[in-house]
Parts: structure tokens; sequence; C-alpha cells
């Protein structure tokens, strides 16, 4: 008997945690459900930006070799670890050498420096410095030929040095390679001319290498992979038409194979009006001078959120097509006031005035590819019952003070006076994945003001109302904190 009234308080204490979660889950659904219900169709006043963040000063720099241009690159203003940036590659061949295409805006190069290092040993295998220049349209063209004998299929960390007059010392990373026969040319070819046989509906070249498993004339164009009908791959009936030029980024590049991804955007007709739309294909090929085979295709395609199509019904509120799920919406406790993310942009919406603003983003005007840099993130924190928001930034900074840094930027934006300000910039000299990997993840606001994050193993904690930035516990995992964003509290072992 004694066991058995053991075993029934063991499901009773489960019992007890089950009902508890069921009741905070039906109170959750039930203010969603009265927020929504009190929503009148309508469309929204005009958008409004909160600041005008300055251009981004920093050159923007590609690569070029065997005739193909690509991998765009932002610059940093400190170094990093060549060995941990993985973001893009040129492939070279016998005679090893490529170009780099400056952007001229805002620049004054002086000289270009590059040290090759070794992925394996992490010693510098190879450098120069160069400070003879060409032109090309609009670029400044720096022909590099590496001096040191590269060996054949082995991946080298290359740290590009642009020194400029107005900008002091600019680093660029990216991986290099050499093979005998490339055929850098031919793959790029075949990424570019598939996406814009695509674009024109006139696929028919490039089914032999699909992998359709149905015919059918689906209606989801936001995810599209090898696998879906000639017809959506196509783009159906929808009859996109290119607003933008295409960035081809090569990720990683073998003797016979080449991961690709190309960016770019697209105006579409629908039934609320012409809207735009940021396309990603991401590409795996591999091909010889007799074979050529499509390994996996995949295309993302993203609504751009745009205030005057959008419009807040009882039911939802639209945000176009997109393959994110779980957009997280804030509200103050009145819910006359919303905040969200969207494509890089933070959103505010004042449901009494029915006006929504622009609150950040690192976009430019023309949401240009350069400015819509997909190597940072932004995360709302809080929102306070008064409508202020504190949220951050987190990653690469495109453009505004901090541009060309890798890290963390808290802010706190005043509903009332209409203008965000920085608390907090804790700049961390790593790629963004190794910062999303920790900042990302844990990152927590407690009742009482207290902001913790973690960074190097470390958790911080930063005070809100003192300013006080403090180390709480080092050498500590991610995965033994738990913070709970709806009971108020953050604990740790």
């Amino acid at each position: 008997m004694p066991a058995l009234a053991g075993y029934f308080l063991l499901i009773w204490r489960y019992m007890k945690h089950f009902i508890r979660f069921m009741l905070l889950l039906l109170s959750f659904v039930g203010a969603v459900f009265w927020f929504v219900s009190r929503m009148e169709e309508k469309v929204f006043n005009l958008e409004k930006t909160v600041a005008d963040m300055e251009e981004g000063k920093l050159p923007i720099v590609r690569l070029k070799n065997d005739g193909v241009l690509c991998d765009l690159m932002h610059g940093y203003v400190a170094e990093l670890d060549p060995l941990e940036i993985r973001e893009n590659i040129i492939a070279v061949e016998e005679d090893q050498g490529f170009f780099a295409y400056i952007d001229p805006i805002n620049v004054n190069v002086k000289a270009v420096r590059y040290e090759i290092y070794d992925t394996i040993s992490g010693e510098i295998v190879g450098t120069d410095d160069i400070r003879a220049f060409e032109k090309e349209d609009e670029y400044i063209v720096v022909r590099i030929k590496v001096k040191s004998k590269l060996e054949t299929s082995r991946e080298y960390a290359v740290k590009m040095t642009l020194v400029d007059e107005n900008a002091g010392e600019v680093y660029y990373y990216y991986r290099l390679k050499k093979y005998a026969d490339a055929m850098l040319a031919e793959k790029a070819f075949f990424v570019e001319d598939f996406s814009k046989s695509a674009l024109e509906g006139k696929i028919d070249p490039y089914i032999p290498y699909l992998e359709s498993t149905y015919r059918g004339k689906g209606t989801d164009y936001a995810y599209i992979d090898i696998k879906d009908s000639f017809y959506m791959v196509a783009w159906g009936d929808l009859k996109p038409e290119l607003v933008s030029e295409k960035e081809l980024t090569i990720n990683e590049f073998y003797s016979n194979v080449m991961v690709a991804k190309l960016k770019y955007s697209v105006r579409i007709a629908t039934g609320t009006g012409e809207e735009i739309y940021d396309v990603v294909e991401k590409f795996r090929i591999t091909m010889t001078q007799t074979e050529k085979h499509l390994l996996n295709y995949e295309r993302y395609t993203e609504a751009r959120f745009d205030p005057k199509l959008a419009s807040v019904s009882n039911e939802e509120l639209k945000l176009g097509l997109t393959t994110t799920t779980g957009t997280r919406f804030f509200t103050n406790p009145t819910n006359s006031y919303m905040a969200f993310v969207r494509s890089g942009k933070l959103y505010y919406y004042n449901l009494t005035e029915n006006t929504l603003s622009t609150v950040f983003t690192f976009a430019d005007g023309n949401n240009s590819i350069e400015s819509t840099y997909d190597r940072n993130a932004i995360k709302i924190l809080n929102m306070y019952p008064d409508g202020d928001v504190v949220f951050m930034i987190y990653g690469y900074m495109t453009r505004g003070a901090h541009e060309g840094t890798t890290g963390m930027a808290l802010y706190r934006y005043y509903h009332g006076e209409d203008r965000y300000e920085e608390l907090l910039f804790v700049p961390v000299a790593r790629s963004y994945s190794g910062i999303s990997s920790e900042i990302g993840v844990v990152n927590y606001i407690s009742k009482n003001d207290i902001f913790y994050f973690l960074l190097s193993n470390d958790l911080y904690s930063y005070n809100l109302a003192t300013d006080e930035l403090q180390s709480v516990i080092k050498d500590m995992e991610k995965d033994s904190i738990v913070f709970s964003v709806t009971e108020g509290y953050v604990s740790w072992q």
C-alpha cells in the first residue's frame, strides 16, 4: 500500500504541473482571442520611420574569377579569427590568380594586403601588399596572384585588409581553393541560367535535372524544392519581374561539386496590388567535363512587408508569403500597442491611432541587396505598460555608429517620444553564427529589468535601471540555464 500511495502521489505531482500549464495556455489563448477580436478591418495609416540611420560607409567587396563575379562581402573594422569565418569561397586554377572588385562609394584605397592561412595548422602560408589598382566600370579592381604555391584541393582562409583613407583598415574574410580544372564559369552558368529560365517560365531545358514527384499546380510558393512540380519551380502563373541584381555567393567548392546561393528581389502582381518579394535560391550541383547533375535545389520566397498593402482584420494580421513560423507579437497589458519583427525590421503598431512605424532596420530606403545583409538579427525582449519596448540587435552591424563590428546592442524605444536609444553595446570578435549560438539563444529580461545573456560560456547581467553590467557565473553551458518569459524567472545550475 505505501508503494501504491507513492505512485498516486507521483501522478498527482505531474498532474499539478500539467493543470498549471493548461491554465496558463488557456489564459494566453484567451488574451490573444480578446486582442484580435477587438480589431476592426482597416488599412494602416502611412508608415513612418523613427530615425533615419546614416548610410553605410565601409566598402562593399566582391570576388571574381573565370568571369564570375560573386561573394559579396561586408567589411569589419576589428579583426576576427580568419579560421572561423565560413561564409564564402573562391576557386582558382593553376595560375592562382583572381580579382577583388571594390565598390567605389566613399572609398579612397591606398593599399590592399592579404594573408593566407592553412586551415589545418593555422599558419600563414602567403602574404602580399598590393598598391596598383585598375578601373572597370564603377569598380576599383585589385588583381591578386598568390605567390606561394598552394596545394590542390586544400582549403585556405584569407584575411584581406583594405587600407582606406576614409575608413582606415577594413578586414574581409573568405576561403580559397585551387583545382587544375575548377570549371567555375560552367557551374555558375548552370546556377544562373536555371534561375533565369525558371523566372521566365521556360524551365524545360532543366526538367531532366529535377526530381518532381507530382505535376500538380499548388498555391504555396513560399518554399519550393527539387521534388516540386515543374509548374511550381517555374513560378506557375505568378509571372515575377526581377527588380534587383542577382547576387551569387559560393558557399562550398570541391573538385566536381559547388554549393551556391542566389539572392534577389522580384515584383509580383497580387489581388491587393503589386508586391515585392525577396528570394533566396540554394543549389548543390556536381559537374565534370562529360556530365552534370543537380543534387539539391531549394527556393525561399518572402513577401516584403508593406504597410500600404497590409490590413488588420478581426482574425489575423496579414503579413504575406513567408516560410517564417512563430512570429511573436508583443503587446502591453491594455493591448493598445503592438510590436513585432518582420524581414529585418522592427515594427510598432499603435492601435488607438492606427499608425504603423518602423522603429529599427539596417536596410536602406531601397532595401538594396547590400544593405539587407542577413548576418544579424533583431529580437524584442519586452514591452512595458506604457508601450515602451526593449529590443536587441546581435551579429554584424551593417550601418550606424557600430558599422563593421560584430556584437550585441541593447536598445529602448520610447513610445511617447518616438525615439530609441542605445542602452548597452557589447563588441564580440566572432562571426554571426558564433554569436547567435550563445547570445541569440540565451537572452532574457526579468521582471526587475535585469537583462541576462550568455557570452563565451559566461552568464552576464545588465541592470537597465542602474546601467550596471556584471558577470554572474563563468564557464557555463547554455544547456544549463532555463528561463521563462511568461512566468518571469531565470535559473541555472
